[in-house]
């Protein structure tokens, strides 16, 4: 699956949900997570491993974080990025 088809499906699944609401949109971490890869032009340096961050993680549609794909994976799975020390929060 494209990340076009991606972005497009959380679009619909916010609009849905109630989260477009009068042309402006809000992400949260509470809501549905999932993550696309970056396009190769754009990446900057993880804050977890210092490799180049290759994934985004979306928050009802919107890019919220960006990291690696452990990062980013582990994000969409428990909510909260892994500080570079290795703690939470």
């Amino acid at each position: 699956m494209s990340a076009e088809d991606t972005l497009r499906r959380e679009t619909v699944r916010a609009q849905l949900a109630g989260k477009i609401q009068g042309g402006f949109r809000h992400g949260s971490v509470d809501g549905h997570r999932s993550m696309i890869e970056k396009p190769k032009t754009a990446r900057r340096r993880c804050s977890c491993c210092g490799n180049r961050e290759t994934h985004t993680g979306l928050g009802d549609g919107l890019a919220l974080m960006g990291g690696c794909e452990l990062r980013v994976r582990r994000w969409v799975r428990d909510g909260y990025p892994v500080s570079a020390t290795g703690g939470t929060k």
